[in-house]
């Protein structure tokens, strides 16, 4: 995103946690001030509610991006219960099948062994290792052999419950891998909400300033760099880290306490996150 004002404002860029934990302080500081008048503390309040509504959101990216980095993408939630689930189905469709191929009845044992040969003459172990795009081509497939070729040996076998529930599974299976890829979070994503924060945060700083033009007022600019603190001392955190060529990090926005593993605001060059 183009700059509005941070360009004109020496504000360096942080991380979301750092955002929000000083703003939730500025806000606090705003709404006591005696010093500013009430459309002032209104302005000022909007502003850092929407650059603390803005911080709290980007949080939320950056979590689901590192959680995808992480490998967290590839579990994909609800898709890895399913997944099981539809493993122990095929393993259960496959010992059924096998038993009933040894059923006295000929008709019954030659229409389990189709389906044997037809379905699992490697067994199961080929399938379920699959990924889960894989499994989800070779389980449509096998459904479509259920519903066609082997239609009526389904039926002398007595596999049809088991097919209809399988066939359900695989269903939300498919649909859960949809929604997973759809909401899979990128790095242009993070980057964008962490350029609207530091905005928004840039432009409290503004307000603020603008709030306080009397220069030779000392009580005046004692309010100002008291509500302002909190965001100095985050930037003063972020230089020093700078200086010493340290990893920036962020920090707990509830605590404020320095979080290691937290991502870097500069790291503007990570590897893109792949399904």
């Amino acid at each position: 995103m183009k700059g509005v004002v941070s360009s004109d404002v020496s504000f360096r860029r942080m991380g979301a946690g750092r955002h929000v934990f000083a703003m939730e302080q500025v806000g606090e500081r705003v709404a006591g001030c005696q010093g500013l008048s009430a459309v002032q503390k209104d302005a000022l309040g909007a502003q850092v509610g929407r650059a603390l509504k803005l911080g709290r959101e980007a949080l939320a990216v950056e979590l689901a991006y590192n959680q995808q980095k992480e490998g967290g993408s590839r579990a994909r939630g609800e898709a890895v219960v399913i997944d099981r689930e539809l493993d122990v189905m095929i393993t259960d469709l496959r010992d059924f099948v096998v038993i009933r191929s040894r059923s006295a009845s000929s008709e019954v044992a030659q229409a389990a062994a189709r389906i044997e040969q037809k379905l699992f003459r490697s067994g199961v172990a080929d399938v379920i290792r699959l990924s889960f795009e894989d499994q989800l081509g070779v389980m449509e497939a096998m459904i479509a052999e259920f519903d066609g070729t082997l239609r009526d040996d389904v039926a002398r076998v007595g596999l049809e419950r088991d097919v209809a529930r399988f066939r359900a599974r695989v269903a939300d299976f498919a649909e859960e891998l949809r929604r997973q890829k759809t909401e899979l979070t990128t790095w242009d994503q993070v980057m964008a909400r962490r350029e609207e924060l530091h905005e928004a945060s840039c432009l409290v700083v503004v307000m603020v300033l603008s709030s306080f033009l009397d220069l030779a007022d000392m009580g005046a600019m004692e309010m100002r760099e008291h509500i302002l603190a909190p965001l100095r001392e985050q930037q003063a955190r972020v230089l020093d880290a700078q200086r010493r060529r340290r990893a920036i990090g962020d920090v707990n926005p509830e605590t404020g306490e320095e979080d290691a593993g937290a991502p870097s605001p500069e790291d503007a060059d990570a590897p893109p996150v792949m399904a």
